[in-house]
């Protein structure tokens, strides 16, 4: 890094084994901390949603949801332990007209 303000530099001697270990755990923090920003976070190539915006779309509850996984009715992924949905997928399901008996 370089010195920018008017003050004295100080420089530090280290031996070739003390610098290939600061620079490995300055590496090794940095890819942990992006490993940890990336984890558990949907693929952005599609709009991802949560079984709770499944349920405001399609006006049904959760169980129902459960149950449509369950019957393979509604394509899930599953990113660690949470569930996402495509919302291209779910608006393309077919919706079931309610049948009233007054005709």
């Amino acid at each position: 890094m370089f010195n920018t303000q008017n003050t004295p530099a100080m420089f530090v001697s280290l031996t070739l084994d003390e610098f290939r270990a600061i620079v490995f755990e300055t590496v090794q923090e940095t890819v942990q901390i992006t490993i940890e920003n990336l984890k558990l976070q949907p693929p952005a190539d599609d709009d991802y949603i949560t079984i709770a915006e499944v349920c405001r779309i399609l006006r049904v509850s959760k169980p129902t949801i459960h149950k449509m996984k369950r019957e393979k009715r509604l394509p899930f992924y599953r990113i660690g332990r949470k569930v996402y949905f495509k919302r291209s997928e779910v608006m393309a399901l077919p919706v079931a007209a309610k049948i009233t008996g007054n005709s």
